[in-house]
């Protein structure tokens, strides 16, 4: 309710749109939506419970022209991915500054797609579909998972240890092993082309 109640207040004050609604779409159809023929339906599946996948391939698969934007707090590149594949014209991560909101309402409504520079490293386009990116996949534990994530940002063993009440030295070795790296700055480099962390 809040980030959405934020957005509208942020688009209204764009000389160059023109709102129809806001709308919970846990309580409302899209089809309702679409009966007010917006040229734009920003979308944030962060707080409803809705399959925003479906929701995208609605607009996409529907006689509607309105195109679908999608604002989220989670920016998993195989989540983009998915979603641009279903039909989303744009993503915009909420960290983003409000700048880069409006770019991409102007962008998609242009008939565009927009992405954040941070996700075209890792969210590449062949055709007609989306995909990542990324160096071939390693199977790693969950618990190896968090240690290789932590150590990318730049993380002391002896924080983790305290962050993690574990003893970080055995899975930091057995990480390191598994993905052929050696040294922190190529972890960092791995963990970036991976798509796992993002350059502010």
């Amino acid at each position: 309710m809040l980030v959405r109640q934020c957005l509208w207040v942020i688009l209204e004050n764009a000389p160059e749109l023109d709102l129809a609604a806001q709308v919970d779409f846990a309580a409302t159809a899209l089809e309702e939506v679409l009966e007010l023929h917006p040229d734009l339906v920003i979308i944030d599946p962060d707080s409803s419970d809705i399959d925003s996948s479906d929701a995208i391939r609605t607009l996409a698969g529907g006689s509607s022209l309105a195109k679908g934007l999608i604002v989220s707090g989670r920016v998993e590149p195989k989540r983009v991915a998915d979603l641009l594949n279903a039909g989303a014209s744009g993503f915009v991560p909420k960290s983003s500054p409000v700048e880069d909101l409006l770019s991409a309402v102007k962008t998609v409504t242009g008939n565009g797609f927009y992405l954040p520079p941070e996700l075209h490293a890792v969210v590449r386009r062949k055709g007609s579909t989306w995909s990542v990116a990324h160096p071939q996949q390693v199977i790693l534990t969950p618990r190896e998972h968090d240690i290789m994530l932590l150590l990318a940002q730049g993380k002391s063993s002896r924080a983790i240890s305290d962050e993690l009440l574990i003893s970080v030295e055995a899975h930091r070795a057995h990480v390191m092993k598994k993905l052929g790296l050696s040294g922190m700055a190529a972890l960092a480099k791995y963990a970036l082309r991976a798509g796992f962390i993002l350059l502010d």
